[in-house]
């Protein structure tokens, strides 16, 4: 019994795959790189969708990129990419094989103005465009006008 704990314990620590002598096989998944999941995933095609616009300096609220994966296995996916402070992520589960659309949705906030290329943390990986645009004006100032006239 001491030798099946040991070997979880190793297991879980290393995430290796292994038996002790004299005890069933225990297999820890891993994630598999093309989807960090377990899904398998041939190809990616980032240019489906997008919506949203982002602005520096200003929260993304309702931005987001829609890309395609080729499924081979179904199972799961945990898919991001990070530029300029803003991240886009998804995850869930593949029901199926074939060509998947994931949204991904956009948290975070820019912070400088121009084009943005975002890389998926996957293998194999595409790479979409999105622009962040200036603020107009400084948010929440307040401007006083004053005039000099005289009578």
């Amino acid at each position: 019994m001491k030798k099946i704990l040991v070997y979880l314990f190793l297991s879980m620590q290393f995430a290796a795959y292994g038996q002790v002598v004299g005890t069933p096989q225990i297999i820890i998944p891993f994630p598999h790189p093309s989807s960090n999941g377990t899904a398998l995933v041939s190809a990616y095609a980032c240019s489906t969708a997008s919506t949203g616009t982002m602005t520096a300096g200003v929260a993304v609220s309702g931005v987001s990129q829609t890309i395609t994966a080729t499924v081979t296995t179904a199972g799961t996916y945990d898919i991001s990419s990070t530029t300029n402070g803003v991240t886009f992520a998804a995850s869930g589960t593949f029901g199926g094989t074939g060509a998947q659309d994931i949204v991904l949705t956009a948290t975070g906030t820019p912070t400088a103005e121009g084009a943005d290329s975002f890389t998926l943390n996957t293998s194999p990986n595409c790479s979409f465009s999105r622009t962040t645009i200036a603020a107009s004006g400084q948010l929440g100032s307040t401007y006083t006008t004053y005039s000099n006239t005289e009578n």
